[in-house]
């Protein structure tokens, strides 16, 4: 894998200068970036001043130089002008201008500030939120850092905070999945995320890993958690980004500021080479007959699942193949309604998800199990 070079940020940065009287353009000042979030608030779109200001597009990013403690930059996808309290930075062709913002908000951060300054040890670590959608997934980046000592790393499960009465704080590096997160109630029982017992400004970096599922959709509960932890820097990690209705990968992440190819992952050893062969098949064809040879399992109609899949509609099709797929390997006798939940997890990422595309609960029940009976039973729904 190819490493990160170290460079002078004046080698790979500049100030555009472009100072004059502009006119049409929206105006930008120091009050208008909010801080830590690099947020944009409402302004006039073309709103003229009498000095003159410096011009930007969307090529730069801009950092506000007064008071650095207030941690104000932006990334701007239009083309304006900002006060002189603004600074228009321009990237070179080897520094990605999200990667630059990224590091002027770690940099910039309260904690990192304060302990640059000061002579002795760090006060505060940075915190970081490694952020998954399976168990397994947090599982396994847990593990990976054991060579860290235990009090830099907190697991963050649901069962641990019932037990300790609240979730976790004293700590560097805490895993958790979006399914604990957006759980809990309150001393009345009424929802209560476990996320909103941080403060928005706790954790400095987030890593969203597969961020392609829930935390992409702008109506996805997941997304909460992302618009809550604003302040921190938002790294995304996926191998299969979307750009599919709401679920744009693209939309809320950026463009990616990091690629690792097949290509490389094959040559660094961690991928393995393939080729694709196409080959037609006529196995959704074929239809047993009274001449062929039983080599293993019993045998099905093959016209019995087309029927019993036309009695539903094309999202509920979609998701008894998605089941059907999944199956593959162990055979459709080994389908079992406990392994619904899993099953909907995967497909639709939340249980939320799966009903806005199914119906209720109760109807995702019914088609899975009516499904099941008349496959195996030969019964109606």
């Amino acid at each position: 894998m190819n490493s990160f070079a170290s460079v002078r940020l004046g080698n790979v940065v500049s100030i555009d200068r472009d100072q004059r009287l502009w006119k049409g353009r929206r105006y930008v000042g120091l009050e208008d970036i909010e801080s830590n979030t690099g947020r944009l608030s409402g302004n006039d779109p073309t709103e003229t001043v009498k000095s003159t200001t410096f011009g930007f597009d969307d090529r730069h990013v801009l950092y506000g130089r007064l008071r650095p403690y207030l941690n104000k930059s932006l990334v701007p996808d239009f083309a304006g002008h900002c006060s002189t309290e603004v600074m228009p930075l321009l990237a070179s062709a080897v520094l990605d201008r999200r990667y630059l913002w990224y590091w002027l908000k770690l940099f910039n951060a309260r904690w990192n500030l304060t302990d640059w300054k000061a002579a002795g040890e760090p006060t505060r670590h940075p915190r970081i939120l490694f952020l998954a959608d399976r168990n397994i997934l947090a599982d396994q980046a847990y593990n990976s850092f054991a060579a860290f000592d235990d009090g830099a790393l907190a697991r963050i499960t649901p069962g641990d905070i019932r037990k300790k009465g609240a979730v976790p704080k004293n700590a560097s590096v805490f895993f958790t999945i979006f399914q604990t997160f957006t759980s809990g109630t309150d001393t009345n029982g009424d929802p209560a995320p476990y996320f909103g017992d941080y403060p928005p400004d706790f954790f400095d970096c987030i890593i969203i890993d597969e961020c392609h599922r829930g935390g992409a959709k702008d109506e996805s509960e997941w997304r909460a958690i992302l618009d809550y932890f604003a302040p921190a820097v938002q790294i995304g990690l996926t191998a299969t980004p979307k750009r599919k209705n709401n679920a744009d990968t693209y939309a809320y992440f950026g463009q990616p500021v990091y690629t690792y190819s097949l290509k490389e992952g094959i040559n660094d050893g961690y991928l393995t080479p393939f080729k694709v062969r196409q080959i037609g098949t006529t196995i959704d064809e074929y239809v047993y007959t009274s001449d062929d040879a039983v080599i293993e399992g019993e045998v099905e109609d093959g016209t019995r699942r087309d029927a019993i899949l036309s009695r539903y509609d094309e999202k509920q099709r979609d998701f008894l193949d998605f089941v059907l797929s999944q199956y593959a390997t162990v055979g459709e006798s080994e389908l079992d309604d406990g392994k619904l939940p899993a099953l909907l997890e995967l497909k639709y990422g939340t249980p939320m998800d799966a009903v806005r595309e199914l119906g209720s609960v109760a109807e995702i029940r019914s088609t899975f199990l009516g499904f099941q009976r008349g496959l195996y039973e030969g019964e109606s729904n």
